[in-house]
């Protein structure tokens, strides 16, 4: 009898569980990036990778949609230019990426952001979304590599 006879309906969650257990993580496919318009980003799609094979369509959008408990990785190790409106409230968040530019327009982003590592330059108006606030020590200016977290971390903050 084989294994699948034996566990009876139940056979194909039992073994996605297994392969849970085994690897450590779901069987899903990853986001796959529209090549223009707007995508909105769920709970369920998350993480939203955006690698270096995604610049192109993630650059053609217009608007990107976060949802509240959505998360979109920046893993791009080339330069990418993000043009769409940000909306939503979700977290965009990179770790030792590429240098990432947000130049859209996004006063309606109410999201947070989580960069470390990585070069970003906000070069759109409300680029950072609602309500956004960037601090800077006194006599640090605008466009300056500011280093943090003992040296650790990188921002460097451009506004257009």
């Amino acid at each position: 009898m084989s294994i699948m006879k034996s566990l009876g309906r139940n056979a194909g969650h039992m073994l996605s569980a297994l392969a849970l257990v085994a690897t450590g993580s779901a069987l899903a496919d990853p986001f796959v990036w529209p090549p223009s318009g707007s995508v909105t980003i769920t709970p369920e799609d998350s993480p939203a990778v955006i690698a270096d094979a995604d610049i192109a369509n993630v650059s053609a959008l217009s608007e990107i949609t976060v949802q509240a408990g959505a998360t979109v990785v920046f893993a791009n190790t080339q330069e990418v230019k993000i043009s769409a409106v940000l909306k939503g409230a979700g977290t965009i968040s990179a770790a030792s990426a590429g240098a990432v530019e947000l130049a859209g327009s996004s006063p309606d982003f109410a999201g947070t952001f989580g960069f470390t590592n990585t070069v970003v330059t906000v070069s759109g108006a409300n680029g950072l979304g609602k309500g956004a606030n960037v601090y800077l020590p006194a006599g640090i200016a605008w466009g300056t590599k500011l280093p943090l977290a003992k040296g650790r971390h990188v921002v460097e903050v451009t506004l257009g």
